[in-house]
């Protein structure tokens, strides 16, 4: 008789595999990333990462699926703060300050091929569709709430400073992978102390 595998261990052979691919695409690419790339990654056989995953396209949508979450977690991270400002910084952070700067850029580089994969994948585009929305609703949510409690220097229209936001980041990411030789963290702190000086009371 085999030994039985218990859902913990069975989850987590699923986020070690996850993991693996997902570094395996920030690094090669996910077209040029193969099954037998992700199990050398983890000294496995391939064999035991199809007995989790049917597909590399599998592999991928379990990649969103955690995209997904984090998206969740994040915004639960920016609602538990006080302030708008606090929040926004909250988002800042996240988004770039708080990992090494070459771990920024690989993850960076991986974001952005995985945005390219979602333009000539429907289901995964409609995923970061979903992501892009709930960001945007919340951070407009917070903003709006600012501005009610007069935390910001001017009149501004909450869902236009949410996408800016939004751009903003995604901008930051391009530039990451575009000038590898600049202090993203940094540059960064930079943009955070210019938003600072001229939106907040």
């Amino acid at each position: 008789m085999s030994p039985r595998v218990t859902r913990e261990y069975s989850e987590f052979r699923r986020r070690q595999i996850v993991t693996a691919a997902w570094e395996c695409f920030t690094e090669t690419g996910y077209h040029e990333t193969t099954i037998r790339d992700i199990a050398r990654k983890l000294r496995l056989s391939t064999g035991i990462v199809y007995r989790y995953f049917k597909s590399k396209a599998a592999i991928l949508e379990a990649v969103h699926e955690c995209g997904r979450a984090n998206t969740a977690d994040f915004i639960e991270r920016m609602t538990r703060k006080g302030t708008a400002r606090a929040a926004i910084q909250e988002f800042i952070s996240a988004v770039m300050m708080q990992t090494p700067a070459e771990d920024l850029r690989r993850n960076a580089r991986g974001a952005i091929g995985l945005w390219a994969e979602a333009l000539k994948r429907p289901a995964y585009l409609r995923i970061y569709r979903r992501q892009y929305r709930s960001v945007a609703k919340e951070l407009s949510r917070i903003i709006a709430a600012g501005i009610k409690g007069r935390e910001f220097r001017k009149k501004v229209d909450p869902e236009a400073f949410a996408a800016f936001l939004l751009a903003l980041a995604s901008g930051l990411q391009v530039q990451m992978v575009l000038n590898e030789s600049g202090n993203t963290q940094s540059y960064c702190r930079s943009i955070n102390n210019i938003l600072s000086s001229n939106i907040w009371e």
